[in-house]
Parts: C-alpha cells; sequence; structure tokens
C-alpha cells in the first residue's frame, strides 16, 4: 500500500482541492463530511487531522463494502433500494464540504444484477444532489474526491498494484510538493478558460480522423467553461454542461469504461434534437441501452469536455473513469457525459434554481456517465457573428497570445 509519506501527501491535495473547490472560504466551527473506504482508513484519519487542526468538524463516514452494496442490490426490494430518510436530507442543509476517498476492491461485483435496480436507487438520490448543486452554487458547500489504488484497479489495468500505485503517485505529483503543483495547473487553466469564455458561440464542432465522431454541441445560454477547480484529484481536463436539447451527430467513445460492474467497450452514440436516437457498444450494448433510458433525460448530454495532451501526465489506461476521463496521451480525449450537467457552468445573473437549469438546458437526470474519446480530432468554435475558430487541434488547445480577458 502506499507509504506514509504519500498518504500524507495526497491528504494535503484533497485539503486544497476542497477549498478551491468552494467558493467561500471555510472557517472554524464549518462541517465537513469525509467519506473512505474500508481499506484507506489511515488516509482518512490523516484528512480527518489536518482539517481538526483548522477548527473544522469532521464527520467521517464509511461507505458501503462491495459486500453490503451486492446485499441491497440483490435483496433489497424496491422501497428499500428508494429509501432516503429524511435526516439524511436535513443533514445536507448543514454540510459545508465533503471529501469522497473512493477505493473498488471489486470492480465486478455487480455486473450479473439487473442495471434497473441500480437506476432506481440512484434516482432516489436525485434530491440530495439537488440540495448540493444549490448550495455549491451560492458559495456554502464545496466537495472533492479521489480514487486510491487497490488490487481490482491494478489488474483490471493490466498492472500489478506496485505499478498502479507508481502511476497514481506520477500523476497526483505526491513525491514533489503536490499542492504547488495543482496550484501552478489551477493558474494555467484559469488562462484557457477566460480564452474559451471570451468567445461568443453558436456551437462547437468536434471531428475525429476516423469519422466515427461528428458532433455538434451548443453550449446555451450563460455558459462557461470549468475544470481544475479542486473537485476532484487529479482533474486536467477543462469543460462545461451544454444545452441539452440541441446535441446532433454522432460520438464514438473508443475507451473501455466501467459503471456498476459493467464493462462497456467502443460506444457509438447518435444524437437528434439532444436526444440518443440510437446507440450501440461491442461490449456491453444491453447495459449502455439501460442507462440511455434510465430516466427522462439520460439520454441528453450533461457534459462536453477537453483534455489538453500537454497538461495531463496520464499516459495509460487505469480502469477508472476519474483517471481515464483525464487521459492526456498522443491525442488527448474529448469526453461527453450522458445525464446530469454541473450547475456551476451556469454565469448568468438569474437566482439558480431547478426550474431554471431546466430552461436553460443544463441537465438535470440523477445519473451521469462519462464517455470518453482518445481519437485524434478537431473541435472548431461557430461563433455567433459567422466566424469560425478552431480551439483544439491534436490534442491541445489552440490559445492566442496574449491571451484575453
Amino acid at each position: 500500500m502506499f507509504s506514509r509519506e504519500r498518504l500524507m501527501a495526497m491528504a494535503r491535495c484533497l485539503i486544497w482541492g476542497l477549498k478551491t473547490a468552494r467558493k467561500a472560504d471555510f472557517k472554524r466551527g464549518d462541517v465537513v463530511v469525509v467519506g473512505f473506504c474500508r481499506l484507506y482508513i489511515e488516509l482518512a484519519a490523516n484528512v480527518q487531522s489536518l482539517l481538526i487542526k483548522e477548527g473544522i468538524h469532521v464527520i467521517p463516514e464509511m461507505m458501503m463494502t462491495p459486500e453490503m452494496e451486492l446485499n441491497l442490490y440483490s435483496l433489497g426490494d424496491n422501497d428499500q433500494l428508494q429509501f432516503l430518510p429524511q435526516w439524511l436530507l436535513n443533514k445536507q442543509e448543514n454540510l459545508n464540504g465533503m471529501i469522497m476517498i473512493l477505493a473498488y476492491e471489486n470492480l465486478n461485483h455487480l455486473k450479473d444484477l439487473e442495471p434497473t435496480k441500480m437506476a432506481l436507487a440512484q434516482k432516489s438520490k436525485k434530491p440530495l444532489l439537488d440540495i448540493r448543486n444549490q448550495r455549491e452554487r451560492s458559495g456554502d458547500f464545496g466537495w472533492t474526491l479521489c480514487v486510491m489504488p487497490t488490487e481490482a484497479l491494478a489488474e483490471e489495468a493490466g498492472m500489478s498494484l506496485e505499478e498502479y500505485e507508481e502511476e497514481v503517485a506520477k500523476i497526483c505529483h505526491l513525491d514533489d510538493d503536490p499542492v504547488v503543483f495543482w496550484k501552478n495547473l489551477h493558474n494555467e487553466a484559469m488562462e484557457v478558460k477566460r480564452y474559451l469564455n471570451s468567445l461568443d458561440v453558436d456551437y462547437f464542432h468536434v471531428v475525429s480522423d476516423s469519422g466515427k465522431t461528428d458532433l455538434k454541441v451548443y453550449p446555451g445560454e450563460s455558459r462557461q467553461w470549468i475544470g481544475v477547480s479542486g473537485h476532484n484529484i487529479p482533474s486536467f481536463e477543462i469543460y462545461t454542461s451544454p444545452d441539452c436539447y440541441k446535441t446532433e451527430g454522432t460520438f464514438f467513445a473508443n475507451n473501455t469504461m466501467f459503471k456498476d460492474g459493467n464493462r462497456v467497450t467502443d460506444v457509438n452514440l447518435e444524437f437528434k434534437d439532444g436526444r440518443v436516437v440510437s446507440c450501440s457498444a461491442k461490449e456491453g450494448e444491453e447495459f449502455l441501452k439501460k442507462q440511455v433510458s434510465m430516466d427522462d433525460t439520460s439520454d441528453m448530454l450533461g457534459e462536453f469536455s477537453l483534455t489538453d495532451a500537454n497538461a495531463s501526465s496520464i499516459t495509460r489506461f487505469m480502469a477508472s473513469t476519474l483517471y481515464d476521463e483525464n487521459v492526456g496521451g498522443e491525442f488527448g480525449n474529448c469526453h461527453v457525459a450522458i445525464g446530469r450537467g454541473f450547475g456551476d457552468s451556469y454565469c448568468g445573473n438569474k437566482e439558480w434554481t431547478p426550474d431554471l437549469m431546466k430552461q436553460i438546458g443544463i441537465n438535470s437526470s440523477a445519473q451521469h456517465w462519462d464517455l470518453i474519446s482518445t481519437e485524434k480530432k478537431i473541435v472548431t468554435a461557430h461563433l455567433k457573428d459567422g466566424h469560425e475558430i478552431v480551439i483544439y487541434k491534436d490534442g491541445s488547445f489552440i490559445i492566442p497570445e496574449p491571451v484575453g480577458c
């Protein structure tokens, strides 16, 4: 397992992420949940100690083990799957932050279960997400998370546990001064976002060399690009939540993805008037189709994302969405997510409400599933004045110098 030094370095990264992700400063007496898996109790204790020293009230919460998850989904009836106690909703109103330490002990324990059972449980948690999104928008709440090395992840990624740990340490810069690295990357990403946000875009057109991706994504009203904002450790992506009602064309995700114990490869999506009208996969197609039809807007986009190959230190398959959605490699990556969008991509002056999000096309689905393409591609911004600007090519953002404000 990770050395004590690396665990403390990761704890410091997570504290930086939490503070950066929240709009308002943390103050003495604020309340933060630290969620953790049993393999990384020591990391959770490190995070707890750092927060306590700053006067924060810490609520440690251990997540379900694979055995517990299997019990719930295989034995629970619909009422049990959808059970959401009022005290849990009430707690969200008083939380100021959340740090989640994920460590997947088993990637396949749920693969034989009916996906609709997991979808039912996921949909029941939407009121929690709505509360957190609203509090995050107001600056009262912030969150971050990480995924730690496990035997299961290493095996699926084709590595030994030691090799996987070295990859994570390299990606997160744990053996250097990680907080300095993430602060610098955060500042560099701000320059990219300032430029992208200065463009008056009608739609973005993504075309891959293979021709399998030919997608038009419409940013929608009062949108901004966000990313490298502390929410995930690591995070190299720049993304936005587009107008989910207007997506047109095709998208091919060539990266292998895992969700709810299911392995899905080579996904093809076709969009018309914002919705997926056809989908296929080389592996996991039945699961894909059930996810697309999970709720009223699970077949619509919630995210459009680009990762610069020069920024990302991820160069190989990691068998975890957190890492794989940030892969750099030769051509960077473009990924989309079907399902829930991000309220903080809205930068308008109207009061943030779920009704407003629906009105302007920020997806409110209960699910969020990233589908990743590492194919060589060009992304062109079609401006409202009729001009066209290439913003991404051969895995890199194309930003003029000097960057406009």
